[in-house]
């Protein structure tokens, strides 16, 4: 179950959606998901306490939205997750993830993930985020799921397999399809992504 959703189901009056909304001070406990928003816009989803749910939070085809000043801990998965749109397969754009506290989860503390080569996440902001000791990535970017995005000013470390992974290709930092700058991290999957880090094999 979600503790909260808003969700693309398909039904003669038209999608539900949220808008124009904020989601704020709230304590999640155990949930499948804590929050799940599918094409939704302007929204702010703040000062929110995540602890043991299995994925935080779940977002398809959200824009001009802002994800800022949670912390999420201890999850059985993973903390925030971007994936396409169910049906029109649209990506999240222009959405802000800053200010978050990411510890203590079973998989990735960020992840953008592609579903049949769609991007999941374009034209977006994640920056001054703090991820450290989780089972799998600190920031993980799969291949052909992001573009455009501007990743800086985060603090990663202690991550299982990387802390910094970006699986993408194209004209951005090492190759990639995105812009890091200013990320400060111990491991990475590939040059330049973050300061300090070094390029390792996955585990």
């Amino acid at each position: 179950a979600a503790g909260i959703a808003a969700l693309l189901f398909p039904s003669p009056t038209g999608p539900r959606v949220l808008n124009n909304a904020r989601v704020d001070h709230n304590d999640f406990f155990r949930n499948s998901f804590g929050i799940r928003l599918g094409a939704s816009a302007d929204l702010a989803v703040d000062y929110n306490t995540s602890l043991e749910d299995s994925t935080w939070m779940r977002n398809g085809g959200v824009v001009d939205s802002a994800f800022v000043h949670n912390r999420i801990s201890s999850a059985a998965l993973d903390g925030i997750v971007f994936i396409p749109l169910g049906g029109t397969g649209a990506p999240n754009e222009n959405v802000v993830v800053s200010h978050n506290e990411i510890v203590g989860l079973g998989g990735d503390g960020i992840q953008v993930a592609p579903i049949f080569g769609r991007l999941a996440l374009i034209d977006s902001l994640i920056s001054h985020n703090a991820i450290a000791n989780n089972g799998r990535d600190g920031i993980r970017i799969e291949g052909g799921s992001g573009s455009g995005n501007l990743l800086g000013n985060n603090e990663l470390t202690g991550n299982a397999e990387h802390d910094c992974h970006d699986d993408t290709v194209g004209a951005g930092t090492g190759g990639t399809a995105n812009t890091w700058v200013k990320n400060t991290a111990d491991t990475q999957n590939r040059p330049d992504l973050c300061e300090g880090a070094t390029v390792t094999a996955a585990p």
